[in-house]
């Protein structure tokens, strides 16, 4: 069962007086494979590019990662279906502030669960809509000092996709 996603944001926010923005466009194409009815393994790659500026300043972070996923399908009804997944994505991610090429690299390795409701109004078609939670267990930092960050996120993603 394919599937993924395509996203671009945009954020404005003033630090101490100062204006900023934050422009993010990421992909993940997702792929599932049912090996029994309604339980599937899959795996999900995630490509990501971000600019943020502030003032005259400005850097971009370009990211990849993959995850391992472990899904279930739970029918609520006739078109309805609930569908909790759990993953373990190793992402990396590349901070471009400087031209002398020692940027520093964050590495994550993150437990994500997400558990959307799918809508199926025709067979081998779905939309829905669920949340989504995720949560650094661990983080490392190269070619700069201090600690690496980590990262607790909670939100709503939306799906389409198909089957065959």
């Amino acid at each position: 069962m394919p599937f993924g996603s395509i996203s671009v944001s945009f954020s404005s926010y003033s630090v101490t007086g100062a204006s900023a923005s934050v422009t993010t466009l990421s992909i993940a194409p997702t792929a599932y494979f049912f090996f029994v009815k309604d339980v599937a393994f899959g795996l999900s790659a995630s490509l990501s590019y971000s600019n943020s500026s502030q003032g005259n300043t400005s850097a971009s972070i370009g990211g990849y990662g993959v995850a391992p996923i472990f899904a279930f399908n739970w029918w609520l009804g006739d078109s309805v279906s609930l569908v909790p997944g759990f993953s373990l994505a190793v992402n990396s991610r590349d901070l471009a502030a400087s031209s002398s090429g020692s940027n520093p690299r964050v590495t994550t390795v993150s437990l994500q669960v997400a558990a959307p409701l799918l809508f199926h109004p025709a067979r081998h078609f779905f939309l829905g809509f669920g949340p989504i939670f995720s949560y650094d267990i661990a983080a490392s930092l190269s070619n700069a000092t201090g600690e690496a960050p980590k990262a607790t996120s909670l939100g709503a993603q939306s799906y389409l996709g198909g089957y065959f």
